[in-house]
């Protein structure tokens, strides 16, 4: 209600400028590499290309249109496969492409599938946000009736290289299922601090081995 309309009225300038901002900042704490989900992909590739910095950037696949009242989420998969066919190689192959799946919650779960589809047609890994609260695990055990890890696995999302960001509330049993799978978990701890979302129990992923960032 808040954050997607503002987001909506940003300009692609605006986004490039903003992306670019924050490649400085990284380049400055000595940061070379950065994952990011957002829209406006040619924006952010461009100041990429500008930085020198190596990133995976996620593409938009999936559109959600709030206008009835209700969720009504759309694909765009041949805008998907443009952005691909634009920018596999470029940059001096220092931008690696995601598709975004963003999380269990966001759209129509049937869509996640074609989304899942699509990556290993084009031979892509997939950036997701991954039981980060748990009001996440708890609207995905009341209308799938599992936990988004167990409904991941089931799509076949796992399959392909997935970038997992927060992983918070993750079970044992999850974290292994992670760790057999080599999914990258992205540690959030600013955001979740932020938000009061909790911490994940890092001691106990790096006893399993799950693979952090």
């Amino acid at each position: 209600e808040e954050i997607f309309p503002r987001e909506a009225k940003f300009a692609p300038e605006a986004i490039y400028y903003g992306s670019l901002l924050g490649q400085i900042e990284m380049i400055r704490s000595g940061t070379i590499e950065f994952t990011d989900m957002y829209p406006a992909f040619d924006s952010q590739a461009r100041a990429v290309e500008e930085s020198g910095l190596r990133a995976s950037l996620s593409v938009e696949l999936l559109h959600n249109d709030w206008s009835s009242g209700n969720r009504v989420t759309s694909a765009s998969f041949d805008e998907g496969e443009a952005i691909i066919k634009k920018w596999k190689g470029k940059a001096d192959g220092r931008i690696t492409l995601l598709s975004e799946i963003h999380s269990v919650y966001l759209y129509d779960t049937a869509f996640l599938k074609d989304v899942v589809g699509f990556s290993k047609s084009n031979n892509i890994g997939i950036n997701m946000h991954l039981q980060e609260t748990e009001k996440e695990v708890t609207d995905s055990l009341n209308e799938l009736g599992v936990r988004p890890v167990e409904f991941f696995e089931s799509i076949g999302a796992f399959d392909v290289p997935v970038t997992a960001a927060h992983c918070v509330y993750m079970t044992e049993e999850e974290m292994q299922v992670l760790k057999n799978r080599n999914v990258l978990a992205a540690i959030n701890l600013t955001s979740n601090l932020k938000l009061a979302s909790g911490i994940p129990d890092l001691p106990k992923m790096l006893e399993i081995g799950v693979n952090l960032g």
